[in-house]
């Protein structure tokens, strides 16, 4: 077993509280980072792309952590993938309206598409590492790369 997979095995072994927490505690972070102008106007474009690409790395563990958190509920693993990835998508969806009424920011379809992007790869993963299905692996990819896509339209276009 990777070092990884027992982090995770580690971390669903939590009381539910703590998985749950962990959650909400990501969705507290993120609400108070988004609630601020960007940083400086004139930011470089790879810092753009930097900035728009963190979209895909939180809403990844966003769905992972979440994934985790519904560890042992009695539903199906499709179930439990579909539910993790609704929930990331619906705090994406929540925050990009919340980024529209913050001066200096905008709500943009492009972070939306980089959040489910990201919640996809994030359920996927722990899915493929967890159970060894290279499918579950292969949509990770095709998520990886699909929020790629979304952080360069993000970065080079006012989509």
């Amino acid at each position: 077993m990777t070092p990884f997979a027992r982090f995770l095995a580690g971390f669903a072994a939590m009381p539910w509280a703590v998985r749950w927490g962990a959650v909400v505690a990501e969705m507290a972070l993120l609400w108070w980072a988004s609630s601020g102008p960007l940083g400086g106007a004139h930011q470089s474009l790879l810092r753009a792309f930097a900035h728009n690409s963190a979209h895909v790395v939180a809403y990844s563990a966003m769905a992972a952590m979440a994934l985790l958190a519904i560890a042992g509920t009695g539903a199906t693993e499709t179930r439990r993938r579909l539910w993790a990835i609704g929930i990331a998508c619906a705090y994406g969806a929540v925050d990009e309206i919340h980024q529209r009424y913050v001066p200096g920011r905008v709500a943009s379809f492009s972070d939306f598409g980089s959040d489910l992007c990201g919640a996809v790869l994030g359920a996927m993963l722990v899915h493929g590492l967890r159970s060894s299905e290279r499918r579950a692996l292969r949509l990770a990819a095709v998520a990886l790369l699909g929020g790629i896509g979304c952080s360069a339209l993000g970065t080079f276009t006012a989509w």
